[in-house]
């Protein structure tokens, strides 16, 4: 449908063009024909100018207000109210003599740019006849010639009259069929070009819409390092605006903190890389964050001649992640199975030690008080070990097993945490001038996973928050929902993040690669298997934990937990 309204617009085109030129000569070379005697017919044919440019303008009023009228219909209406127009100033100016039969020429020819072969011969057969009936009344003096303009003495000579007549006629009809033909032939030429230009627009979009909307970035640079496209996804991956880009040097707008990503392209241009080169490099972002991309160059070449430089590149971030959670579930793995054999081989013996020194302690006579706080104290010491064996089991004990095989059940984070916060408050740590913002009290909100597990992840992370803000002038725990996002490993589940956030020392940022570490703690008493111990269980959980802090601001711990996604495993 689009593709014959395009046609139409072309055909239109021309005849706009031809009707114009019909008006322009008609207009000008009336005064060299006409003499100033010849007044009426110098009017008419002005009148018959004026026509013509009258539908001109009304052709033009159709082209941009498409209104719903059939232009075939139109044209062939004014083709033949002009062809009787044309009849009239042809008698006028001396019948068959007159010099203005060739606008019959010019309306077949016209003719043939809106209508078919059939339409054209069909008018050319409505213009013969009238001209042949026009002929024919002149000759038997039912019309008479009133201007005086040529002489009509050969309207005397019957034989002349015909052949003159079929002659006319002869030529209208090889017009029209020379003129059909050709507009045929430009129609179907013209069509075959629209296809294709149609057709390669269609390539052309599909590939920019391929390119453009692609997960990875693509920049290309010429010969000279002037960037010749830049897709969404290399202006979002590097912060730059890409409508800002185009044509120019990428050494020059490419700023200081993408020095890595400028230095590889410089290589590749230079020719000092291989034409197909792969690489990981570090940018960094406008906030100052550090983006790992993984990088792959190609050289451009045509017919042998090196046209430029193609980059094609990803932000991995999310698989570094991916890589450094999976090493820590290993690690972790690994750690539980020795503290859980460590454990036991030390637990046995501990309590026989426990054992025997509360028995000699009995046996003891009062004087021999030295050696009885003596005995105190290596009960004293031994139920310190024994309770770092405690962690140790709880850490061991925590298994790494798939979502089918845990009874996951839809946990309400409001009872959870009224009843990890009642154990907080029972604590030795607990310090009353405390104040907890509990954004979940009242309001219910259901996460997947193993309620012990879980209230033993909330409570080691708020006892941590607990030590770090007791020595605030105004100590304040805040408890909150902070966002969702996708599953490290199983995309098709969604965390939601629990924030616990505190006001108190904060974390060194040295600290704070080291913090989810068995056995690290900057407390003088710390075992160092408290966060290793809610990491872990966040990792048996399909989630993990998030950590932002500076030393002196405060910390807070995001912990992203499943809440759809997990259908193994649930009741």
């Amino acid at each position: 449908m689009e593709s014959k309204q395009e046609e139409l617009k072309k055909r239109l085109n021309w005849l706009l063009i031809l009707r114009l030129f019909i008006f322009v000569f008609i207009f000008i070379s009336t005064p060299f024909i006409l003499r100033s005697s010849e007044k009426f017919l110098y009017e008419f044919l002005l009148l018959y100018g004026i026509t013509t440019l009258g539908f001109f303008l009304a052709l033009s009023l159709w082209r941009f207000t498409h209104k719903k009228v059939s232009l075939k219909f139109l044209c062939t209406i004014h083709s033949v109210v002009e062809i009787l127009t044309e009849l009239a100033i042809i008698h006028y100016s001396g019948g068959i003599n007159s010099p203005f039969v060739i606008l019959l020429f010019f309306t077949i020819i016209s003719t043939s740019f809106f209508l078919e072969m059939g339409g054209t011969l069909l008018v050319t057969t409505f213009a013969s006849a009238s001209l042949v009936a026009l002929v024919f009344l002149e000759a038997k003096g039912v019309l008479t010639f009133e201007s005086g303009f040529l002489p009509a003495s050969h309207y005397s000579q019957p034989e002349y009259l015909f052949y003159l007549t079929y002659i006319y006629v002869c030529f209208f009809y090889i017009v029209a069929l020379l003129a059909g033909y050709i507009s045929n032939k430009l129609r179907a030429r013209i069509n075959e070009l629209e296809l294709l230009y149609y057709q390669l627009m269609q390539m052309r979009m599909d590939t920019d819409e391929i390119l453009e909307y692609m997960r990875n970035g693509l920049v290309t640079v010429d010969t000279t390092g002037k960037i010749q496209y830049f897709n969404e996804a290399a202006s979002k991956i590097l912060g730059l605006d890409k409508s800002e880009l185009r044509d120019r040097d990428f050494r020059e707008v490419f700023p200081d903190r993408l020095r890595t990503f400028r230095e590889m392209l410089e290589r590749s241009l230079s020719g000092s890389m291989n034409e197909n080169s792969r690489g990981e490099i570090i940018i960094t972002s406008d906030e100052g964050k550090e983006i790992p991309l993984l990088l792959v160059t190609s050289t451009l070449k045509v017919a042998g001649i090196v046209r430029g430089v193609i980059t094609v590149f990803e932000d991995i971030t999310q698989e570094k992640l991916v890589d450094e959670y999976l090493k820590n579930v290993d690690k972790m793995a690994l750690i539980g199975e020795m503290s859980a054999g460590l454990a036991h081989e030390i637990r046995n013996p501990l309590a026989s030690i426990r054992g025997s020194v509360e028995l000699l302690n009995r046996e003891l006579s009062p004087p021999e008080s030295e050696n009885r706080e003596l005995f105190e104290l290596i009960v004293k010491e031994t139920d310190r070990l024994k309770g770092i064996l405690d962690e140790f089991l709880n850490f061991a004990r925590i298994e790494d097993v798939s979502l089918f095989q845990l009874p996951f059940v839809k946990t309400d984070l409001s009872k959870l945490f009224r009843e990890t916060l009642e154990l907080l408050k029972r604590n030795s740590c607990w310090d009353d001038r405390i104040t907890v913002v509990n954004e979940f009290e009242g309001k219910e909100f259901n996460v997947y996973g193993r309620e012990d597990h879980l209230k033993q992840l909330f409570l080691n992370l708020l006892i941590n928050a607990v030590e770090a803000v007791k020595n605030e002038k105004d100590p304040e725990i805040q408890i909150s929902l902070n966002g969702q996002r996708q599953g490290l490993l199983d995309r098709n589940i969604i965390l939601a993040g629990i924030s616990i956030k505190d006001n108190g020392v904060g974390i060194s940022e040295k600290n704070l690669l080291k913090i989810f570490q068995p056995f690290f703690s900057t407390k003088p008493k710390g075992t160092g298997l408290g966060l290793s111990i809610a990491q872990r269980i966040a990792t048996q959980h399909k989630g993990l934990i998030e950590v932002h802090s500076k030393a002196g601001s405060g910390s807070e711990f995001v912990v992203f937990l499943p809440i759809k996604g997990v259908s193994g495993g649930i009741k």
